[in-house]
Formats: C-alpha cells, sequence, structure tokens
C-alpha cells in the first residue's frame, strides 16, 4: 500500500478521471466511490504491481496475483466500452471464465458470489443491449445521489412534493411538443422549444465535460468532436504550421480535373486563417493543448489514416500508435461559426476538420525491447517510451487520429528513465500474451 501511494503522487490522469485520495481504504477515509474503485483498479495497481510481480523474478505466486488482476482489468475495461463488437462480448465472456478460474485457485476461502454468477451472464447482455453506457447508471441513481446531498432536517415529504411538480411539468411541456396541433404557440418559443429538444436528447453520461457541455453553446466538428464557443478565438497560423499543412491542402485550379493525381483531400480558401480551440470533446474525453491543461494533452494516436477507432471498440496493436503531446489545436472552417445568430438555429452542420499539431514521445529502438516487454506482456498494461520528444518538426494530425486518453507514470527499467502509458482504453498487445518462460526469455539475458 505504501509503494501504490507513492506511485499514485506522481502518476498523472486526466481531469476526467476520478482522483483517489491517498488514504483511501483507511477508516479515516470512508467509502470510496465507484469511480474511484475504477481508477484503482485499472490505473494504480497496474502501474505499481506490474514492475514489482512481472518480472521473471518475482515469485511464482505474485505472478499468478498479477495475472488475474489484470484479467480482471479486462473485464472492466472491455465490459465499459462505448462501442463494443460482437467479437469484443465473446472476449469478455472468455476474460470473466478466466478472472473466476484464478479467483478460486488463488483465493481456495473465497466463495462465488450472486454478483460473480450475475456477471458470467453479463456478456449476453452485452450482445443484446449493446455497450453498457446506453443502458446501465439509470436516471434514478443521479437522483438518488442529489436527495443524499441534501439535508432536510429530519422533516421529510416535502422534497418529494417538488420532484412530482417537476416530473409533471416536464411531461407536460412534452406532450405539448409532440402535439401538431399546437405549432402556432410553438412558433412563439422556438428558441426555447430547440433548446429544451437538445437538452433531452443530449447524451451527457460518463463524462464530466458533457454536463458542462450545453448543447446550445457546441459545435460540432466534422469528425464529431465538440468545442465550446467561448473556447474558440480567430487566429493566423504561423508558417511553421503552415508547412505541416501544406501537404493536406488542394490549390483550387478549374483547369485541374478531379482525379488529377495531384487532386488531394481538402481544399480551404484561406488556410492561414483559423480557429484556435483550447478544449475539445471527442470520444467522451477532453483534450487540450498542453498551454491549457497539460494532463489533457497527453494521448495516444493511430501511425494509420485508415485504422479504426479503438477507443471506440477496434483493437489496434500497439507497434501501430504511438504516445503524443498535443501543442496546437486549430479549426478549419468558417468563422462565422461564432456569430450569436446561429444560437437557436433549425440545424448547425459540421463547422469543420479539428487538426492537431504534437510532438511524438521518442520509442524505443531496437536492442530496447526489453524495457518494457513485461507491460506490453498484458493486454491494458501499456507501454513504455523516452522522456523526450522526438528530434524534428512536430506533425499534423486530425483529431480522428486519436484514440484515448493516458495515465502517464515516470519509472526506470535497467537505470534507463522511462515514461509509463497506461491507455485508457482497448488496444492490443503487440507481442502475443506471453508466458513465464517467454517472458524470460525476453528479459534475462539484459538484466544480468
Amino acid at each position: 500500500m505504501l509503494k501504490i501511494r507513492e506511485n499514485m503522487q506522481r502518476t498523472q490522469l486526466p481531469t476526467c478521471a476520478d482522483k483517489v485520495p491517498l488514504d483511501w481504504g483507511t477508516k479515516g477515509h470512508g467509502r470510496v466511490t465507484g469511480g474511484q474503485w475504477l481508477v484503482i483498479g485499472t490505473v494504480h495497481l497496474p502501474i505499481t504491481l506490474i514492475p514489482l510481480w512481472g518480472h521473471p523474478s518475482a515469485p511464482q505466486y505474485e505472478r499468478e496475483l498479477l495475472r488475474n488482476l489484470m484479467t480482471m482489468v479486462s473485464v472492466v475495461c472491455i465490459g465499459t466500452l462505448r462501442v463494443v463488437k460482437v467479437a469484443d462480448t465473446y472476449d469478455f465472456d472468455a476474460a470473466v471464465r478466466q478472472y473466476f478460474e484464478g479467483k478460486k485457485r488463488l483465493f481456495k476461502d473465497e466463495t462465488i458470489r450472486p454478483y460473480d454468477h450475475l456477471l458470467l451472464h453479463y456478456g449476453d447482455v452485452l450482445r443484446g443491449f449493446g455497450p453498457t453506457a446506453a443502458h446501465d447508471g439509470s436516471f434514478y441513481e443521479r437522483h438518488i445521489r442529489r436527495l443524499h446531498s441534501f439535508n432536510i432536517n429530519m422533516k421529510s415529504g416535502e422534497l418529494e412534493g417538488t420532484y412530482m411538480r417537476s416530473a409533471g411539468r416536464h411531461a407536460n411541456l412534452r406532450s405539448v411538443l409532440l402535439d401538431d396541433t399546437a405549432a402556432s404557440t410553438l412558433s412563439h418559443v422556438s428558441g426555447l422549444v430547440e433548446e429544451f429538444r437538445r437538452q433531452t436528447f443530449v447524451d451527457t453520461r460518463g463524462t464530466r465535460l458533457g454536463s458542462l457541455m450545453l448543447e446550445s453553446v457546441t459545435m460540432s466538428t466534422a469528425e464529431g468532436a465538440k468545442f465550446l464557443r467561448k473556447d474558440a478565438s480567430e487566429v493566423v497560423l504561423s508558417p511553421e504550421v503552415l508547412d505541416l499543412l501544406r501537404p493536406f491542402l488542394e490549390v483550387s485550379s478549374p483547369t485541374t480535373p478531379s482525379n488529377h493525381k495531384n487532386h488531394v483531400r481538402l481544399k480551404i480558401s484561406n488556410p492561414a486563417s483559423a480557429l484556435s480551440i483550447k478544449a475539445a470533446s471527442f470520444g467522451g474525453a477532453r483534450y487540450c493543448p498542453a498551454s491549457e491543461v497539460e494532463c489533457d494533452s497527453d494521448m495516444i494516436y493511430s501511425l494509420d489514416d485508415n485504422a479504426q477507432d479503438s477507443s471506440r471498440g477496434g483493437r489496434l496493436p500497439l507497434d501501430k500508435v504511438a504516445a503524443g503531446r498535443i501543442m496546437f489545436m486549430f479549426l478549419l472552417g468558417d468563422s462565422s461559426i461564432l456569430s450569436p445568430r446561429t444560437l437557436f438555429g433549425e440545424s448547425r452542420p459540421p463547422a469543420g476538420s479539428l487538426w492537431v499539431v504534437i510532438r511524438p514521445y521518442q520509442v524505443l529502438g531496437p536492442g530496447e525491447e526489453h524495457l518494457d516487454a513485461h507491460y506490453r506482456a498484458e493486454e491494458f498494461g501499456g507501454f513504455c517510451c523516452k522522456p523526450e520528444f522526438q528530434t524534428g518538426p512536430p506533425i499534423l494530425l486530425k483529431i480522428s487520429r486519436i484514440l484515448c486518453q493516458v495515465a502517464k507514470f515516470p519509472t526506470e527499467f535497467a537505470g534507463v528513465p522511462l515514461l509509463h502509458f497506461l491507455p485508457l482504453a482497448r488496444l492490443t498487445n503487440a507481442m502475443p500474451r506471453a508466458d513465464a518462460e517467454v517472458l524470460a526469455d525476453v528479459l534475462t539475458p539484459h538484466d544480468e
């Protein structure tokens, strides 16, 4: 526990992750929330225990404990994907069975509880009803939490009446909205009606940012990212950014046919003018330039232009991804999108494409694979990079190439300083799942 608490202070987490107090698990702190348990189990425990128990020199029992823990992490991460494939649900079933087999073998005094039995059937729920975020976390749970936060001074009954009146008004307003004969009334409050519809159908569950980003003041990009109007400002792109953007630009020429070999994907009338974006939400996570919020600027991105977004249900090998830091975000589009007249527009088309300028972290070179082999041996163990950025100019990506946020932890192996990046989404390991003997062959010669 002391080592875990020490590493917690050195771990960088994105702002959307629940912060865990250092005295968790003690009587002085009290209860730990579900979100905090999620961070403890999927971030802090793997960061600390993989270096301690994942090495071939660790006792066999500790290696088995680590394997069982990482299997549990697989169960949690697959079960909470925002988008799942059918293959993911069967991977979930296999991980659950493997976890309980390990639990019975390692903890012989433990019994299978009713919730454990329910978990064995949750793969059927995922196949029948889709991702967890689409059907779990019922609305009344939020009301219950809010009720617990009120001090009623032992006077029950008044708050229930308030909620009943509010629910009745909400139901009456919905019936008016669905009444085709009330068109004359709706025309006088069109702005209010439009905002009510947005707030009724907006999906804000699962991210703190979503509850803050009211639909009336957000804009969507062509890639599906969202940003607040107040976080956008006009800017003139620097020559360095224009140099990065130039390969993507199309020179407008009436004599150049659309199927010409020099015809590329993007056409911008004035590429030097753009909108600087301070923060954007994509895939349920917030991303910012390092100058705004550093912990939201580190992320993992795909090296393949056509790769499927791993954070939305796909899987990419670790040799097809890299870690980097966002230095600048900008939107190529019409600056008139910031005009107040679009506040209650009937439809708001995508504002344009959101681009990010990033600095990639330096990857491990040939002959250095042993430095993070014990991390890559686990599907959700992450990987390591050098603490320095790669030399040369930054790179330019569309935000659709960003896969997920990361937890970042400074560590070292064999005297080499490293940064451990733990993806907060599902990727897949670059090497096959290694047995202890295989892992020993990779690590031992370099540790002598």
